[in-house]
């Protein structure tokens, strides 16, 4: 039997190129996992955050310009992560609150 001339031209790149993708394969999986639970923890956070400021906020019943841009810029982050919910509502109910505490009252941030 005759050995293809493929196999003897390029055989042992072959076998190289072979374990190379094994080992590309094995520092995938074994990579991945902690990744994903690393972006699941991110968007637990994102959403702890979003919850506890509009709480927050709705309760001081104003929210500076600045922090409505941080939280939109926040919210813009959990959405991209494919999660909404309730955050869609949490943006909401904060961009329409005044930027200033209501004239006569001194409200202390947190």
């Amino acid at each position: 039997m005759d050995i293809p001339v493929f196999v003897t031209k390029y055989g042992e790149q072959f076998i190289w190129l072979v374990g190379l993708l094994a080992i590309i394969v094995s520092i995938h999986t074994k990579v991945s996992k902690p990744i994903r639970g690393m972006q699941e923890d991110t968007a637990l956070l994102l959403w702890n955050t979003l919850t506890r400021e509009h709480d927050c906020f709705v309760q001081q019943g104003y929210c500076p310009q600045a922090d409505k841009c941080r939280l939109v810029a926040m919210h813009a982050r959990y959405r991209a992560r494919g999660l909404n919910h309730l955050a869609d509502d949490f943006e909401k109910d904060i961009i329409e609150l005044p930027d200033n505490p209501p004239r006569g009252e001194q409200h202390a941030r947190r």
